[in-house]
């Protein structure tokens, strides 16, 4: 096996792949650990450089960014009739954009939230690591145009 593919046979993703993949989306989810429980928050987001950003509302995600919390933040792709998909992780910190010029920028950003209520909260996911696999159609699958029935 070379380095193209991890031990389980799936397609590593270089890092250039991964943010052409993540600027592609809109809708992602932020997963953190929250009083010893995981969670998984689905949110829309935009990139801001080599940074995710997206809104919140009062609520556990603002209140974890104001303390630097640790985020894997995920983006998939599927294709269910063929099997095939993508998928890319970025791991990094929650952190809630104050400064006033940040702000500013944050605002102008092409982001809107398909959830109602109050979002008027931005959030930046400072990447460290970010990650992708694709796992394509098994080669008789393909062939075929699709799932063996």
């Amino acid at each position: 096996m070379t380095d193209r593919f991890d031990r389980l046979g799936l397609v590593r993703m270089d890092e250039e792949a991964c943010w052409r993949f993540l600027a592609q989306h809109r809708l992602g989810r932020a997963g953190l650990v929250h009083m010893a429980s995981p969670m998984v928050f689905p949110v829309n987001y935009v990139l801001d450089g080599r940074s995710v950003v997206f809104r919140t509302g009062p609520g556990t995600k603002l209140a974890l960014s104001a303390i630097g919390v640790r985020v894997a933040f995920e983006v998939d792709e599927a294709d269910e009739a063929f099997g095939s998909g993508t998928s890319v992780v970025v791991h990094g910190t929650l952190h809630e954009i104050t400064d006033p010029e940040d702000l500013a920028r944050a605002r102008a950003l092409p982001l809107r939230a398909w959830a109602t209520g109050e979002r008027d909260h931005f959030i930046r996911v400072s990447a460290e690591r970010v990650t992708g696999r694709q796992f394509p159609a098994p080669p008789d699958e393909a062939a075929q145009g699709g799932p063996i029935p």
